[in-house]
């Protein structure tokens, strides 16, 4: 109302913060659905088989999120791996336990080769290599130990190292968040006050 008495013609920049404030508070419950929406689509199309696929693979290829969706699974694998081995089931049985605690369809459908690879008698480093999604540390490490006779303790060190990497990779990803947070407020920010 006050910039409506000065009779002046506003600028463009400053009718668009002032348009974008006035619908964004008389139309909330519409962004409100759309998130919704949006949350309740991504559920629904990860549900199904080939959406769950282009989901995980874009969780191992995100920029800064990737290599810890990487490390987080093979940490994973590698300690549940250790600890079954540790308490005596055979190899067969530990993949199939792994592979229904690894969340990636992907880490998911490599287990369950490895284990019909390995009921074939084939060692377990080759389907791990073969897969191409387990970094070489990992089909590396599982191939000494299985020279050596002593996989379980192989597979602690690979858990211990990626369990380390991804404490690392988190901090990275939490540090390189933070000037991107800042740019994209001051984006914001910078908006209001030039409109202003």
């Amino acid at each position: 109302d006050m910039f409506a008495d000065l009779d002046v013609e506003m600028p463009a920049l400053t009718m668009a913060v002032m348009n974008t404030s006035e619908w964004t508070a008389s139309h909330w419950y519409v962004i409100l659905i759309v998130i919704v929406a949006v949350v309740a689509a991504y559920h629904a199309f990860y549900r199904t088989d080939d959406g769950r696929r282009i989901i995980d693979e874009i969780k191992m290829h995100m920029p800064l999120f990737g290599k810890l969706t990487v490390k987080s699974a093979c940490a994973e694998f590698a300690r549940t791996m250790s600890t079954l081995l540790a308490a005596g089931l055979s190899t067969v049985n530990c993949l199939d336990i792994v592979s229904g605690i690894i969340k990636n369809i992907h880490y998911v459908n490599a287990l369950q080769k490895a284990k019909e690879e390995i009921m074939k008698g084939i060692p377990l480093s080759e389907p791990l290599q073969s897969s191409g999604i387990f970094p070489p540390m990992v089909y590396h490490m599982t191939g000494i130990g299985e020279e050596t006779g002593n996989i379980e303790d192989m597979m602690d060190k690979v858990a211990d190292y990626y369990e380390e990497q991804v404490d690392m990779t988190t901090e990275q990803v939490t540090t390189a968040m933070e000037p991107l947070t800042m740019v994209v407020m001051a984006g914001i920010v910078g908006i209001i006050v030039a409109g202003v």
